[in-house]
């Protein structure tokens, strides 16, 4: 489950998600080439992560296009991430109330 961060932006703090599992291409990154600050794409269920010769990359299947490449500034908050990462964890949250499914007799 994650948890909530605030962080300053140019457009004033913001809140975001944090604390899920990452991506496997990006724990295998050593820490010196870990994106910092750290992407919402990190804990995005729509992200891709690549790497190239050059470039560690991030591909948004939500938007359909690239959404980070190394050398740009990293998506620090974003609507559709926040809107995945709660309906993934609504699923993964068991209805209070729902039917037993435990075989009885």
């Amino acid at each position: 489950m994650s948890s909530k961060e605030t962080i300053d932006t140019p457009f004033g703090p913001m809140t975001r998600s944090v604390g899920r599992s990452v991506h496997t291409v990006l724990v295998q990154l050593p820490a010196e080439r870990y994106p910092y600050p750290e992407p919402s794409c990190a804990i995005c269920p729509a992200a891709s992560w690549y790497v190239t010769l050059r470039d560690l990359r991030c591909w948004c299947a939500e938007r359909s296009y690239v959404s980070w490449v190394s050398d740009h500034d990293p998506v620090l908050v974003c609507s559709d991430c926040e809107r995945l990462v709660m309906e993934e964890e609504q699923a993964d949250t068991p209805m209070s109330g729902s039917p037993s499914t435990k075989n009885e007799g």
